[in-house]
């Protein structure tokens, strides 16, 4: 249980690193160097597939924590920004 405690701790700090160069909120794409934008349609549905990813992954670690899963690998965040295309 020790083990899982510090790989939800690590993972939940990685979790909350966030890249201070670009944002999303409101559905704008807030970077700097560059005027925020509107997602587009695509973007919208990719993040809409991250977020039903992270929902699979939150039950998946849930059984993980009772030992009855493997520890499940993140979702990856859609590149939505010029600095990770």
């Amino acid at each position: 249980i020790r083990m899982k405690l510090l790989l939800l701790i690590a993972l939940f700090a990685c979790l909350i690193h966030v890249e201070g160069s670009c944002n999303i909120m409101n559905n704008i794409v807030i970077e700097i160097g560059y005027p925020p934008r509107e997602m587009t349609a695509e973007e919208k549905a990719q993040m809409v597939v991250y977020g039903q990813q992270w929902n699979e992954w939150g039950a998946q670690f849930s059984r993980y924590m009772t030992g009855r899963d493997v520890l499940p690998t993140a979702p990856v965040m859609p590149c939505l920004c010029h600095n990770c295309k």
